[in-house]
């Protein structure tokens, strides 16, 4: 069974190791685990996030609004398109390959995040931005504010955030380096520690071509 965590289960942790009792030492404390919640949220696609989108190519940057990243897109009949740089896109090796890239600029002015769809186009023996189609978009979205005690983590273990939520608290507040010495040791193995709990959903799909490069269906993190 999964265990689910809150942000109580990383606050009081954090309050015993660094003595915080005042109301303002707590709310900066709070503020901050959110802010580093956010940031390992963002490192992977943990299961509390994951979504599927379905969207209609029209030759332009499709903006997925609330995501922190893509996993994966797939058309309509299980077509794979295979992850590349922007800058790749018009390798000759990767003639005749659906591709997708992330967008420039990541993001639009409403924070969505952007990325381009990539056909092939036989007749003309180029690159084209996909139009008239629909894709499966396996993405991670954006996680809740932490704000209350009982407010849900997405994350599958507590240990890292609240490493992480130590070192960074010591150095806002009136703590001496000393006190958190054995935290900053825990800082490899906790990151360690939470990456181990990723699932891994059977074997990564990947095509070798005969250059060598590899390509797999999203960014390697």
């Amino acid at each position: 069974m999964n265990v689910i965590f809150t942000l109580e289960d990383v606050l009081l942790p954090v309050a015993r190791a660094l003595r915080l009792t005042a109301a303002a030492d707590m709310a900066l404390a709070v503020s901050r685990i959110d802010v580093l919640h956010r940031e390992l949220c963002g490192l992977a696609p943990w299961p509390a996030l994951r979504a599927v989108a379905q969207v209609t190519t029209t030759g332009q940057p499709v903006a997925l609004a609330a995501a922190v990243g893509i996993s994966s897109v797939t058309g309509a009949a299980g077509e794979v398109f295979w992850f590349a740089e922007r800058a790749d896109t018009l390798a000759s090796e990767l003639g005749g390959r659906l591709l997708w890239s992330l967008g420039m600029p990541a993001r639009n002015d409403a924070g969505a995040l952007l990325f381009d769809l990539w056909d092939w186009d036989d007749d003309t023996d180029a690159r084209v931005a996909a139009t008239g189609g629909v894709v499966s978009v396996a993405y991670w979205k954006t996680p809740g504010t932490l704000a209350v005690g009982t407010d849900r983590l997405a994350l599958p273990s507590t240990r890292a955030l609240v490493v992480r939520a130590v070192l960074d608290l010591v150095g806002l507040m009136d703590r001496k380096d000393a006190d958190v010495a054995a935290w900053r040791g825990e800082m490899d193995s906790s990151m360690q520690e939470l990456r181990s709990l990723l699932p891994v959903a059977g074997t990564q799909q990947v095509l070798r071509l005969p250059s060598g490069r590899v390509l797999t269906r999203g960014p390697s993190r």
